[in-house]
């Protein structure tokens, strides 16, 4: 397990994640930083993001697999 410190709005939150996760470079392209305070905007910011990037795979995943039920 890996732990990292997220500051929001001046108050520090550790995490634990599992060491292979890329999960500060994934933070770094959204503009979080593990270094500073992160403003709640850009953090609801990412949060959306990503939530529309997984759900963009999820469909395009889903459509991949419709088309090898069909072979």
């Amino acid at each position: 397990m890996k732990k990292i410190s997220l500051t929001i709005a001046s108050r520090s939150y550790d995490i634990s994640f599992d060491s292979s996760y890329k999960l500060e470079e994934e933070l770094a392209k959204d503009n979080i930083s593990l270094h500073k305070s992160n403003d709640i905007k850009a953090l609801l910011h990412a949060y959306l993001s990503k939530t529309y990037e997984n759900l963009t795979m999820k469909d395009e995943l889903e459509k991949m697999l419709e088309k090898l039920e069909n072979i």
